[in-house]
């Protein structure tokens, strides 16, 4: 059986098969429990990685810290440790604090800069005048951003600590913590 269904112009006529439109519905309807059973998972993996987490940088190195171990081995030949771990993320609202403080502490060393120029679509002679200045002394457009990568910030701020000099931890985004690694054999 088909409906026709017509739209403002009489000549724009829409035939729809009923099966097919079943069969488009029947689709539907699959994908949208498939994303609802995807969603679902997926909360339930999130609270098995906060309670992985928990044991793995909380309970179980309480735990040896207070055996008085870093290290042990399991009867099935595991090896059990926890380590010290060390990370330094820059968050965006505390750039400039960030930058600040390695340039009051001579760490400025990490902050790189690339640097290059926008014009309104009116100003293309200024720009292909200063793009051909710059060239001839840069060899390239210039706009200025300032940044750090994040492996040297990390470990540019690890050995700061290291040194047992104080750190606004919060302020440039550090945080120690033990974690938990266990290696099978295999």
């Amino acid at each position: 059986m088909t409906i026709n269904l017509r739209k403002e112009s009489e000549d724009a006529v829409l035939e729809l098969d009923i099966k097919l439109s079943k069969t488009i519905s029947d689709s539907c309807n699959k994908l949208l429990d498939l994303q609802n059973q995807i969603k679902t998972k997926k909360e339930e993996v999130k609270k098995f990685e906060e309670e992985e987490k928990r044991l793995s940088q909380k309970v179980i190195p309480e735990l040896m810290q207070q055996a008085g171990i870093k290290m042990l081995k399991l009867s099935d030949g595991a090896k059990v440790e926890v380590k010290d771990k060390f990370t330094a993320r820059q968050s965006a609202g505390n750039k400039e604090y960030i930058f600040d403080w390695l340039r009051e502490n001579g760490l400025d060393s990490i902050i790189k800069n690339k640097v290059s120029v926008s014009f309104a679509r009116s100003q293309d002679n200024e720009a292909s005048d200063v793009t051909e200045q710059l060239k001839q002394k840069f060899g390239d457009s210039v706009r200025k951003e300032s940044y750090i990568e994040a492996a040297s910030y990390t470990s540019t701020l690890r050995e700061h600590v290291s040194e047992g000099k104080a750190v606004p931890m919060d302020k440039l985004g550090i945080y120690i913590f033990s974690e938990t690694k266990i290696n099978r054999k295999d």
